[in-house]
């Protein structure tokens, strides 16, 4: 399945979307982390920075928050519902 922004946004970067902090645990993260298209967590906050602890992964995937666009921060949609 394939996730794309409900504006159209097209970005030639590996990690078009991410995980706003908002959807982080609740311990007042200040970055998001940066997200592949086919939504697997890549290892990179929003700013680039490698290095997401497991805590972090684990929780992104037990909880039901969907990545942002990285361009204009909408909530992302299937690919099929956006045509």
């Amino acid at each position: 399945m394939h996730y794309c922004c409900p504006n159209g946004c097209a970005t030639e970067v590996d990690t078009p979307f991410y995980y706003p902090p908002s959807c982080l645990p609740p311990e007042e993260y200040e970055l998001g982390v940066l997200v592949y298209p086919d939504l697997s967590i890549s290892n990179r906050w929003h700013d680039g920075v490698v290095g997401i602890p497991q805590e972090i992964r684990e929780w992104l995937d037990s909880h039901d928050c969907l990545p942002h666009c990285i361009e204009c921060n909408e909530e992302i949609i299937e690919e099929e519902k956006w045509q």
